[in-house]
Protein backbone atom coordinates (compact mmCIF):
# COMPACT_ATOMS: atom_id res chain seq x y z
CA UNK A 1 0.00 0.00 0.00
CA UNK A 2 2.89 2.38 0.76
CA UNK A 3 4.13 1.88 -2.81
CA UNK A 4 0.75 3.08 -4.13
CA UNK A 5 0.90 6.27 -2.05
CA UNK A 6 4.50 6.85 -3.15
CA UNK A 7 3.48 6.42 -6.78
CA UNK A 8 0.61 8.90 -6.41
CA UNK A 9 2.96 11.40 -4.77
CA UNK A 10 5.48 11.05 -7.60
CA UNK A 11 2.81 11.65 -10.23
CA UNK A 12 1.46 14.65 -8.33
CA UNK A 13 4.93 16.20 -8.13
CA UNK A 14 5.52 15.54 -11.83
CA UNK A 15 2.32 17.41 -12.71
CA UNK A 16 3.35 20.34 -10.51
CA UNK A 17 6.84 20.48 -12.07
CA UNK A 18 5.37 20.33 -15.58
CA UNK A 19 2.94 23.17 -14.80
CA UNK A 20 5.70 25.36 -13.34
CA UNK A 21 8.00 24.63 -16.30
CA UNK A 22 5.41 25.85 -18.81
CA UNK A 23 4.39 28.89 -16.78
CA UNK A 24 7.00 31.58 -17.44
CA UNK A 25 6.19 33.65 -14.33
CA UNK A 26 6.32 30.68 -11.95
CA UNK A 27 9.43 29.34 -13.68
CA UNK A 28 11.44 32.50 -13.05
CA UNK A 29 9.97 32.75 -9.56
CA UNK A 30 11.13 29.27 -8.51
CA UNK A 31 14.35 29.06 -10.56
CA UNK A 32 16.63 30.58 -7.86
CA UNK A 33 15.31 28.06 -5.33
CA UNK A 34 15.93 25.21 -7.78
CA UNK A 35 19.50 26.38 -8.39
CA UNK A 36 20.12 26.68 -4.65
CA UNK A 37 18.78 23.18 -4.02
CA UNK A 38 20.98 21.71 -6.76
CA UNK A 39 24.04 23.46 -5.35
CA UNK A 40 23.36 22.16 -1.84
CA UNK A 41 22.84 18.61 -3.13
CA UNK A 42 26.04 18.72 -5.20
CA UNK A 43 28.09 20.09 -2.29
CA UNK A 44 26.67 17.39 -0.02
CA UNK A 45 27.53 14.64 -2.50
CA UNK A 46 31.02 16.04 -3.01
CA UNK A 47 31.67 16.00 0.75
CA UNK A 48 30.21 12.50 1.09
CA UNK A 49 32.05 10.84 -1.78
CA UNK A 50 35.16 12.96 -2.38
CA UNK A 51 36.13 13.11 1.30
CA UNK A 52 34.19 10.74 3.57
CA UNK A 53 34.02 7.91 1.01
CA UNK A 54 37.72 8.19 0.16
CA UNK A 55 38.68 8.32 3.83
CA UNK A 56 36.82 5.05 4.48
CA UNK A 57 38.30 3.61 1.29
CA UNK A 58 41.86 4.23 2.51
CA UNK A 59 40.95 2.80 5.91
CA UNK A 60 39.90 -0.41 4.16
CA UNK A 61 43.05 -0.36 2.04
CA UNK A 62 45.24 -0.12 5.14
CA UNK A 63 43.31 -2.87 6.93
CA UNK A 64 41.88 -0.53 9.56
CA UNK A 65 38.17 -1.00 8.76
CA UNK A 66 37.40 -3.66 11.36
CA UNK A 67 33.62 -3.15 11.30
CA UNK A 68 33.18 -2.52 7.60
CA UNK A 69 29.85 -3.68 6.07
CA UNK A 70 31.85 -4.91 3.06
CA UNK A 71 33.90 -7.60 4.83
CA UNK A 72 31.81 -10.44 3.35
CA UNK A 73 32.88 -9.27 -0.10
CA UNK A 74 36.53 -10.16 0.55
CA UNK A 75 35.93 -13.91 0.36
CA UNK A 76 35.09 -13.55 -3.35
CA UNK A 77 38.49 -12.15 -4.28
CA UNK A 78 39.94 -14.18 -7.22
CA UNK A 79 37.73 -17.22 -6.57
CA UNK A 80 37.19 -17.54 -10.35
CA UNK A 81 40.71 -16.64 -11.46
CA UNK A 82 41.08 -17.20 -15.21
CA UNK A 83 37.47 -18.27 -15.78
CA UNK A 84 34.89 -16.73 -18.08
CA UNK A 85 31.47 -15.37 -17.20
CA UNK A 86 28.34 -13.98 -18.80
CA UNK A 87 26.70 -10.82 -17.49
CA UNK A 88 23.00 -10.93 -18.37
CA UNK A 89 21.18 -7.61 -18.61
CA UNK A 90 17.44 -7.07 -18.94
CA UNK A 91 17.33 -5.38 -22.33
CA UNK A 92 14.51 -6.14 -24.81
CA UNK A 93 16.82 -8.35 -26.92
CA UNK A 94 17.10 -10.93 -24.12
CA UNK A 95 15.36 -14.19 -24.96
CA UNK A 96 14.68 -17.39 -23.08
CA UNK A 97 16.49 -19.58 -25.63
CA UNK A 98 19.77 -17.79 -24.86
CA UNK A 99 19.28 -18.23 -21.13
CA UNK A 100 18.74 -21.96 -21.58
CA UNK A 101 22.18 -22.17 -23.17
CA UNK A 102 23.84 -20.69 -20.08
CA UNK A 103 22.79 -23.30 -17.51
CA UNK A 104 26.35 -24.60 -17.11
CA UNK A 105 28.10 -21.22 -17.21
CA UNK A 106 29.06 -18.70 -14.54
CA UNK A 107 26.54 -15.89 -14.90
CA UNK A 108 25.65 -12.58 -13.31
CA UNK A 109 22.26 -10.95 -13.61
CA UNK A 110 20.39 -8.01 -12.18
CA UNK A 111 17.16 -6.31 -11.16
CA UNK A 112 14.03 -7.90 -12.71
CA UNK A 113 15.65 -11.03 -14.13
CA UNK A 114 13.48 -13.08 -11.75
CA UNK A 115 10.61 -12.54 -14.20
CA UNK A 116 12.17 -15.21 -16.43
CA UNK A 117 12.30 -17.91 -13.79
CA UNK A 118 8.91 -19.43 -14.68
CA UNK A 119 10.05 -19.86 -18.29
CA UNK A 120 13.55 -21.32 -17.91
CA UNK A 121 15.53 -23.64 -15.66
CA UNK A 122 18.50 -21.28 -15.86
CA UNK A 123 19.34 -19.32 -12.73
CA UNK A 124 22.13 -16.75 -12.31
CA UNK A 125 25.19 -17.70 -10.33
CA UNK A 126 25.32 -14.18 -8.89
CA UNK A 127 22.69 -11.46 -8.63
CA UNK A 128 23.07 -7.68 -8.18
CA UNK A 129 20.79 -4.79 -7.35
CA UNK A 130 21.85 -1.27 -6.34
CA UNK A 131 19.28 1.32 -7.40
CA UNK A 132 17.05 2.53 -4.57
CA UNK A 133 14.04 3.13 -6.80
CA UNK A 134 14.38 -0.27 -8.46
CA UNK A 135 14.56 -1.95 -5.06
CA UNK A 136 11.68 -0.01 -3.51
CA UNK A 137 9.28 -0.26 -6.44
CA UNK A 138 10.00 -3.82 -7.52
CA UNK A 139 8.88 -6.96 -5.69
CA UNK A 140 11.43 -6.77 -2.87
CA UNK A 141 10.48 -10.22 -1.58
CA UNK A 142 11.28 -11.76 -4.96
CA UNK A 143 14.59 -9.89 -5.09
CA UNK A 144 15.51 -11.20 -1.65
CA UNK A 145 14.68 -14.78 -2.68
CA UNK A 146 16.44 -14.93 -6.07
CA UNK A 147 18.02 -18.42 -6.11
CA UNK A 148 21.74 -17.93 -6.69
CA UNK A 149 25.12 -18.56 -5.10
CA UNK A 150 25.33 -14.98 -3.78
CA UNK A 151 23.38 -11.71 -3.96
CA UNK A 152 25.28 -8.42 -4.00
CA UNK A 153 23.72 -5.15 -2.92
CA UNK A 154 25.00 -1.64 -3.50
CA UNK A 155 25.52 0.04 -0.14
CA UNK A 156 22.82 2.55 -1.11
CA UNK A 157 20.37 -0.20 -0.08
CA UNK A 158 21.58 -0.76 3.47
CA UNK A 159 18.65 1.24 4.85
CA UNK A 160 16.18 -1.00 2.96
CA UNK A 161 17.74 -4.46 2.83
CA UNK A 162 19.21 -4.45 6.33
CA UNK A 163 22.77 -5.21 7.33
CA UNK A 164 22.60 -8.81 8.54
CA UNK A 165 24.15 -11.47 6.28
CA UNK A 166 23.93 -9.22 3.20
CA UNK A 167 26.88 -8.80 0.84
CA UNK A 168 27.34 -5.09 0.16
CA UNK A 169 29.78 -3.32 -2.11
CA UNK A 170 30.95 0.31 -1.69
CA UNK A 171 29.33 2.22 -4.55
CA UNK A 172 31.10 5.48 -5.41
CA UNK A 173 28.40 7.69 -6.92
CA UNK A 174 30.44 10.87 -7.35
CA UNK A 175 31.94 10.18 -10.82
CA UNK A 176 28.50 9.82 -12.40
CA UNK A 177 27.22 12.91 -10.60
CA UNK A 178 30.05 14.93 -12.12
CA UNK A 179 28.45 15.30 -15.56
CA UNK A 180 29.35 11.70 -16.42
CA UNK A 181 32.85 12.78 -17.47
CA UNK A 182 35.22 11.35 -14.90
CA UNK A 183 34.12 7.74 -14.84
CA UNK A 184 36.70 5.14 -13.86
CA UNK A 185 36.74 1.38 -13.38
CA UNK A 186 37.78 -0.42 -10.22
CA UNK A 187 39.49 -3.82 -10.12
CA UNK A 188 39.15 -3.97 -6.32
CA UNK A 189 35.46 -4.04 -5.40
CA UNK A 190 36.27 -4.13 -1.69
CA UNK A 191 37.78 -0.66 -1.96
CA UNK A 192 35.19 0.79 -4.33
CA UNK A 193 32.83 0.05 -7.19
CA UNK A 194 32.62 3.06 -9.49
CA UNK A 195 29.08 3.96 -10.49
CA UNK A 196 28.47 3.77 -14.23
CA UNK A 197 24.79 4.70 -14.12
CA UNK A 198 24.04 0.99 -14.53
CA UNK A 199 24.16 -2.04 -12.28
CA UNK A 200 25.71 -3.92 -15.23
CA UNK A 201 28.77 -1.68 -14.90
CA UNK A 202 29.02 -2.66 -11.24
CA UNK A 203 28.67 -6.35 -12.15
CA UNK A 204 31.62 -6.01 -14.54
CA UNK A 205 33.82 -4.64 -11.74
CA UNK A 206 32.78 -7.38 -9.32
CA UNK A 207 33.46 -9.99 -12.03
CA UNK A 208 36.98 -8.61 -12.44
CA UNK A 209 37.42 -8.66 -8.64
CA UNK A 210 36.49 -12.35 -8.68
CA UNK A 211 39.19 -13.04 -11.25
CA UNK A 212 37.16 -13.57 -14.42
CA UNK A 213 39.26 -12.85 -17.52
CA UNK A 214 36.66 -13.26 -20.27
CA UNK A 215 33.46 -11.30 -19.74
CA UNK A 216 30.55 -11.57 -22.17
CA UNK A 217 27.63 -9.12 -22.08
CA UNK A 218 24.19 -10.37 -23.02
CA UNK A 219 20.91 -8.45 -23.06
CA UNK A 220 22.78 -5.15 -22.70
CA UNK A 221 21.05 -3.21 -25.50
CA UNK A 222 22.03 0.25 -24.26
CA UNK A 223 19.23 1.63 -26.45
CA UNK A 224 16.80 3.81 -24.55
CA UNK A 225 15.32 5.51 -27.60
CA UNK A 226 12.85 2.73 -28.26
CA UNK A 227 9.40 2.36 -26.63
CA UNK A 228 10.39 -0.81 -24.75
CA UNK A 229 13.63 -0.55 -22.76
CA UNK A 230 13.46 -3.86 -20.89
CA UNK A 231 12.35 -7.36 -21.69
CA UNK A 232 8.78 -8.28 -20.69
CA UNK A 233 7.81 -4.60 -20.43
CA UNK A 234 4.74 -5.02 -22.64
CA UNK A 235 2.42 -5.89 -19.77
CA UNK A 236 4.16 -3.72 -17.16
CA UNK A 237 3.51 0.04 -17.24
CA UNK A 238 6.63 2.03 -16.53
CA UNK A 239 6.99 3.50 -13.10
CA UNK A 240 7.77 7.26 -13.24
CA UNK A 241 10.92 6.80 -11.17
CA UNK A 242 12.15 3.95 -13.37
CA UNK A 243 11.72 5.77 -16.70
CA UNK A 244 15.19 6.62 -18.09
CA UNK A 245 16.08 10.15 -19.24
CA UNK A 246 16.02 10.85 -23.00
CA UNK A 247 19.84 10.99 -23.24
CA UNK A 248 20.34 7.71 -21.39
CA UNK A 249 21.90 5.93 -24.40
CA UNK A 250 24.64 8.57 -24.60
CA UNK A 251 25.22 8.46 -20.84
CA UNK A 252 25.55 4.68 -20.84
CA UNK A 253 28.02 4.61 -23.73
CA UNK A 254 30.18 7.25 -22.05
CA UNK A 255 30.18 5.30 -18.79
CA UNK A 256 31.14 2.01 -20.47
CA UNK A 257 34.18 3.79 -21.89
CA UNK A 258 35.82 3.38 -18.47
CA UNK A 259 35.51 -0.40 -18.72
CA UNK A 260 36.86 -0.36 -22.28
CA UNK A 261 39.95 1.62 -21.24
CA UNK A 262 40.56 -0.75 -18.32
CA UNK A 263 40.27 -3.85 -20.52
CA UNK A 264 42.63 -2.40 -23.12
CA UNK A 265 45.33 -2.00 -20.45
CA UNK A 266 44.81 -5.34 -18.69
CA UNK A 267 44.49 -9.04 -19.44
CA UNK A 268 40.70 -8.87 -19.13
CA UNK A 269 38.68 -9.25 -22.33
CA UNK A 270 35.16 -7.85 -22.56
CA UNK A 271 32.89 -8.91 -25.42
CA UNK A 272 29.36 -7.94 -26.38
CA UNK A 273 27.14 -10.91 -27.22
CA UNK A 274 23.93 -8.87 -27.16
CA UNK A 275 21.67 -9.40 -30.16
CA UNK A 276 21.53 -5.88 -31.60
CA UNK A 277 21.47 -2.78 -29.42
CA UNK A 278 23.70 0.28 -29.49
CA UNK A 279 26.61 -0.78 -27.29
CA UNK A 280 29.41 -0.91 -29.88
CA UNK A 281 32.42 -0.12 -27.66
CA UNK A 282 33.23 -3.79 -27.12
CA UNK A 283 34.05 -6.36 -29.76
CA UNK A 284 30.90 -8.19 -30.80
CA UNK A 285 30.77 -11.96 -30.82
CA UNK A 286 27.59 -14.00 -31.02
CA UNK A 287 26.60 -16.20 -28.11
CA UNK A 288 26.19 -19.15 -30.47
CA UNK A 289 29.76 -18.68 -31.67
CA UNK A 290 31.15 -18.53 -28.12
CA UNK A 291 29.38 -21.70 -27.00
CA UNK A 292 30.10 -23.55 -30.27
CA UNK A 293 33.81 -22.80 -29.94
CA UNK A 294 33.79 -24.13 -26.38
CA UNK A 295 31.99 -27.29 -27.47
CA UNK A 296 34.47 -27.84 -30.32
CA UNK A 297 37.45 -27.36 -28.01
CA UNK A 298 36.08 -29.92 -25.56
CA UNK A 299 35.59 -32.47 -28.36
CA UNK A 300 39.16 -31.93 -29.57
CA UNK A 301 40.47 -32.31 -26.03
CA UNK A 302 38.58 -35.56 -25.48
CA UNK A 303 39.80 -36.86 -28.84
CA UNK A 304 43.42 -36.11 -27.94
CA UNK A 305 43.02 -37.82 -24.56
CA UNK A 306 41.67 -40.94 -26.23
Amino acid sequence: MSHIFSLLEVRRMQKIKKYIKHNRFLFFLFWPAVCLKRSIVYIGLTIKYAYIFNFKKYMRKDGLAFFSPYLLLKKFKDIHLGDRCFIVGTGPSLNIEDLNLLCNEYTFSVNSIYKTFDKTEWRPTYYLVQDEDVYRFRETEQIASVPCKARFYGDTLIRYAGNEHQIYYPLNLLPMRDNYLNNGFSDDAYLEVVDGCSVIYSAMQIAVYMGFKQIYLLGCDCDYGQPICHFMDESNPKHPLLTPPPNMTEIMNRSYLGAKKFADKSDVNIYNSTRGGKLDLFKRISLDSVLLTECTNKKLLNKNVD
